[in-house]
């Protein structure tokens, strides 16, 4: 028998999502009945370990793109849906045997908005649109964006995204959330419907960082010598800022812009406050990215790599994952569209499922040559001299501008973003909310955070010390 406490929470988070969801911002897509979720956990054994009380029977609502038994994976997409998932996906069952329920699974821009060039932030065919948590004209972002609008709408305490580049990022800080994209390579991708594996990662969403720290906790695996680590995640402890070394980047050209001088004050504000605490902050000069690369340059290669690992991983995906799904490779899903095409493409079409069809794929030494350019340039001549010539523990950035208004079957709006350095490098990133009271029109702004490779748990370490300094700023701005 479920225990009461956890029974209550997880109903009453049903109830909520059944009473304001499908007429609210429509974040969630299917819900999970408590007894199957609870049969399907160790937590309903006893005596229970550390590992099993990470989560202790807490409810998680689930990106529609990484594999659950029982309640079925589409990317938003009507091809996929009714076909059964062959297993949970690795980090599935790390968060089962961590104590976590599976809630229900949160809408996304359909096929992580890997479909096409126009495609439309938080809308998918299975799910239809998620609207933006604090003004339903506005796009909410993507691809996570049923996750993250579903924290901010209370309906869990924690939830789940993948990023392959802003993702994670951009929907949490459009939502007023925390989101951590950790470090390549630490959480399993198995199980994920895939875009690229060179840049694609699960993370977690959560309204705290200590709560997205536990989450990010609780998808490690049970592996010993990952032990310690995680028992310090359960329970983070701020960084002391004394000494800390820390660069601000102003996000390029389009945060110079007027309307976004909110932002860069509300920046300039955190960064005063650290040094205060007794950080040191390196020149801003000596920090900027764009003085050592082209960023559109590596958007480019980025792009071309994306498409060709695409072509290759979503078919090794349908084949080995998805066994009794009919359609079994790109072009089966691109006859599927084509077929289907008033329900599954009203607002845009496939035309980045075309491109991907017509590469060559990962064998090819076009793809190669990107790859090491793309790696040469993000890391060589980038990332790794920025820090290490200014022995840097971390970079700060705006995470985004304010949200743009959604025009269905029109070119999208983009306010401007910084989730490349990360995506690309595969460093660890993170994004906190900063004081909506004073950002533009009052619309959620986060501050991105950047640490060096595998420094996932400094990173929430730093993250909380960063959390305090601007709740103690927002209680210095009482009335703005």
């Amino acid at each position: 028998m479920v225990p009461l406490p956890i029974a209550r929470e997880f109903d009453s988070r049903l109830e909520r999502i059944l009473q304001e969801d499908e007429t609210g911002c429509n974040a969630v897509i299917r819900l999970a009945e408590l007894e199957s979720e609870w049969n399907r956990s160790p937590f309903n054994t006893s005596p229970r370990d550390i590992r099993e009380s990470i989560l202790a029977g807490a409810p998680v609502l689930v990106k529609d793109n990484i594999d659950t038994q029982g309640l079925g994976t589409t990317a938003g997409s009507l091809a996929l849906s009714g076909v059964r998932v062959d297993s949970d996906a690795p980090i599935i069952k790390n968060l089962r045997a961590s104590g976590g329920l599976v809630l229900g699974k949160t809408n996304l821009s359909e096929w992580a908005n890997f479909r096409s060039s126009r495609s439309l932030s938080g809308w998918s065919s299975k799910g239809r649109q998620t609207l933006n948590a604090f003004d339903p004209a506005r796009s909410p972002s993507g691809s996570s964006s049923g996750s993250a609008v579903a924290i901010a709408r209370g309906y869990a305490e924690y939830a789940l995204g993948t990023e392959t580049d802003g993702s994670i990022i951009s929907p949490a800080a459009h939502a007023g959330i925390v989101g951590i994209k950790p470090s390549k390579g630490l959480l399993d991708c198995t199980g994920i419907i895939p875009i690229a594996s060179s840049q694609d990662t699960p993370g977690p969403m959560a309204a705290t960082m200590g709560g997205a720290a536990r989450l990010l906790a609780a998808l490690l695996p049970p592996d010993p010598a990952a032990q310690a680590i995680v028992e310090r995640l359960i329970t983070p402890q701020a960084a002391n800022p004394a000494g800390l070394r820390f660069g601000v980047w102003t996000g390029g050209e389009v945060f110079l812009q007027k309307p976004y001088a909110p932002i860069l004050l509300l920046l300039e504000e955190l960064a005063v406050s650290l040094v205060q605490a007794g950080a040191v902050r390196v020149p801003d000069e000596l920090c900027d990215p764009e003085d050592r690369i082209s960023l559109r340059e590596a958007g480019e290669l980025e792009m071309a790599i994306l498409l060709h690992e695409f072509r290759d991983e979503i078919t090794e995906y349908l084949t080995t994952r998805r066994s009794t799904s009919p359609i079994q490779s790109l072009e089966g899903l691109i006859g599927y569209n084509e077929i289907h095409r008033e329900q599954v493409m009203p607002y845009f079409g496939q035309d980045l499922f075309e491109q991907a069809l017509g590469t060559p794929g990962k064998r090819s030494h076009a793809y190669r040559q990107s790859r090491d350019r793309l790696n040469h340039i993000m890391l060589q001549d980038c990332l790794v001299p920025l820090f290490e010539s200014n022995n840097l523990d971390l970079l700060l950035m705006p995470s985004n501008g304010p949200a743009w208004i959604r025009r269905p079957g029109k070119p999208q709006g983009y306010s401007g973003g910084t989730s490349s350095l990360a995506a690309i490098s595969g460093w660890p990133s993170a994004t906190l909310p900063l004081d909506r009271r004073r950002t533009p029109e009052h619309l959620p702004i986060g501050v991105s955070l950047l640490v060096r490779p595998g420094q996932d748990e400094q990173l929430c370490r730093i993250g909380l010390t960063l959390e305090q300094l601007i709740h103690q700023g927002n209680q210095e701005h009482p009335n703005p």
